[in-house]
């Protein structure tokens, strides 16, 4: 389906009039007439005033009205805004060419017996371990060392860049790092090893074709001590001994790996859907994805265009799942009621650390709750989907 429309709407001069009128009203609130306070100057002297602008949004408002009738009457889902792309007045009425875009509709098939695998990571011993060293550096101390730098320390240094020809590039920058040879470019790694705090190196590098030099200065070194992991270690997060530790890992590990297991069962789910059921998106939904994408991620401007290029696709399955679950939901007549929508504002207040009612009165004013009631709805869906394909559980 086609998910660009265009269409014309008819407009009869006197609703245009009418409603040039009432939107005069409002400008009158607010504009500058000469001799008048604002809110004082007669209906027709803003309208003489400003008649350009007032019939625009007239027009635009009428139409908007049309398109949404007309739309509903032809239970098209539009996605606004409703773009005017031309007017003319003929005779008593006004002709106005409309471009919009419409969720389109389609039908989701297939999902009955699907063939789908939930993968469960089984938690080793090993996982614990790893877990535990996690916990173990979270209390690690640093102490000032005499010794020169050794893998593990932790070091800040000052430098100083220049060019080939002795020109700085860059003065007195600072930073603070692990040494080990992962985490240290070699030519770093081999001439600062060894070194104690105070001493100056040179390091000459070659970037690309052109040499840099890097006058550095050692102004830190410190030695990372950890904690040895037994009983006093445990004690440390509230448990009486390392086994009683080992164990909440072990259950904390299994509960992540059930979620994993089932975050990606979900997707499997959507990923064979969408292979089996083909369906134009708006573009426009796919700029509202990419740009709440650069949002989250904080992509800096300089940095958008070669981000959407590279991740529309990312943008466009997204979209793509979005449109089936609602698809799913309307088709098995969902519905969300106000005591699910409550109860879904109560975890994000909590999470928060606010207050309920104060929190929902804010999503509210922001247009939020609707937002809300989707993700419930979609929600549903995907548990509906779970409940008619045909799993396999495999233990990895």
């Amino acid at each position: 389906m086609e998910t660009k429309k265009q269409m014309e709407i008819i407009l009869k001069e006197e609703d245009v009039d009418k409603k040039i009128k009432e939107v005069a009203e409002k400008y009158r609130k607010t504009v500058s007439v000469k001799g008048f306070r604002p809110g004082k100057a007669p209906v027709d002297m803003v309208i003489a005033k400003y008649r350009e602008e007032i019939e625009n949004d007239a027009i635009e408002s009428l139409t908007g009205d049309k398109v949404y009738e007309m739309t509903k009457e032809n239970k098209f889902k539009i996605i606004p805004p409703v773009y005017i792309k031309g007017k003319v007045r003929e005779g008593n009425n006004w002709i106005v060419k409309v471009e919009f875009e419409v969720i389109p509709d389609f039908d989701v098939t297939g999902y009955d017996n699907l063939p789908i695998q939930r993968r469960v990571k089984r938690v080793s011993p090993l996982d614990v371990e790893q877990r535990l060293k996690y916990y173990q550096e979270t209390l690690a101390e640093f102490y000032p060392k005499e010794e020169g730098i050794e893998d593990g320390d932790f070091i800040q240094v000052k430098y100083n860049i220049f060019d080939e020809k002795g020109n700085i590039l860059a003065k007195e920058k600072e930073e603070k790092f692990e040494f080990d040879e992962k985490n240290v470019a070699p030519i770093f790694y081999e001439n600062l090893k060894g070194k104690k705090v105070g001493e100056n190196v040179e390091i000459r590098t070659r970037e690309g074709d052109k040499n840099y030099v890097y006058k550095v200065n050692v102004m830190d070194v410190r030695r990372k001590v950890l904690q040895e992991i037994d009983d006093e270690f445990a004690k440390s997060f509230d448990f009486e001994n390392l086994e009683e530790f080992k164990n909440k890992i072990e259950k904390e590990l299994q509960e992540e790996a059930s979620r994993m297991a089932e975050r990606d069962m979900e997707n499997e789910i959507l990923r064979k859907l969408l292979e089996i059921n083909k369906f134009d998106i708006p573009e426009s939904l796919v700029e509202d994805e990419l740009n709440a994408m650069m949002d989250e991620y904080k992509i800096p401007q300089n940095e958008k265009g070669e981000f959407k290029e590279k991740f529309r696709e990312a943008a466009r399955e997204r979209v793509r799942a979005r449109l089936l679950l609602d698809k799913v939901a309307e088709k098995a007549n969902f519905k969300v009621s106000q005591e699910e929508i409550d109860e879904e504002v109560r975890k994000m207040a909590k999470e928060y650390n606010a207050d309920f009612l104060g929190f929902k009165a804010n999503l509210k004013k922001r247009g939020i709750l609707g937002v809300v009631e989707r993700q419930i709805l979609r929600r549903k869906a995907m548990d509906f989907l779970k409940s008619r394909v045909k799993t396999e559980v495999v233990i990895e």
